[in-house]
C-alpha cells in the first residue's frame, strides 16, 4: 500500500514527504484498512442473507 502513497495522496512531489503529509498518510491508510475491513464485513453480511434466503 505504501507503494501507491506517492499517486494516491496530494502533496507527494517525488522528492520528499513533509512531515504532516506522512502523518496524513498514515491516518488515510489507517482509515482505508477501516473501510476495507468493513466492506469484508457488508461481504460476510451479504452471504449470510444469501444462505438465509437459500
Amino acid at each position: 500500500a505504501w507503494r501507491l502513497d506517492g499517486l494516491a495522496f496530494p502533496g507527494w512531489r517525488g522528492r520528499g514527504v513533509p512531515f504532516p503529509t506522512v502523518r496524513w498518510s498514515q491516518a488515510n491508510l489507517e482509515g482505508a484498512n477501516l473501510l476495507g475491513a468493513n466492506l469484508e464485513g457488508a461481504s460476510l453480511y451479504s452471504t449470510n442473507l444469501e444462505g438465509a434466503n437459500l
